[in-house]
């Protein structure tokens, strides 16, 4: 299985308030691919008009979404989910970590019939 490691250190200037996704255009991960996004600091993912985050894993693939001890993944205020993907069958979408996820339960969704460990999510901050 190939192996790809992705760290963020606060690099997402522009994920926020944008016309679809905030991680654009979407987390894909191929079939055989295992993937790591790495949080460190703070990353928000807010107020896009559609999705804060939309992982889309084929047959066979995995996500480990670990953000790190003091670190934050902010997804709030986004029109249709804060997280969201397709996990399709055979595939495995995991949120870990130390760190905190900020985002509205309620608003986290997932499609397909893989395995997904969601974020537990703090609420959002008041708008």
């Amino acid at each position: 299985m190939l192996s790809l490691f992705i760290p963020l250190f606060d690099l997402l200037r522009k994920a926020s308030s944008n016309q679809v996704y905030g991680l654009y255009p979407y987390i894909g991960v191929e079939s055989g691919v295992e993937a790591k996004l790495i949080v460190k600091g703070k990353v928000t993912l807010n107020s896009n008009d559609g999705y804060g985050m939309y992982p889309y894993l084929f047959s066979d693939s995995k996500l480990d979404i670990a953000v790190l001890n003091d670190a934050t993944l902010e997804s709030c205020g986004n029109t249709r989910r804060d997280i969201s993907g397709q996990v399709v069958a055979s595939a495995t979408a995991t949120f870990s970590g130390d760190g905190s996820y900020t985002c509205d339960q309620a608003k986290v969704v997932f499609n397909g019939d893989g395995t997904v460990v969601e974020p537990v999510c703090q609420a959002c901050p008041d708008p």
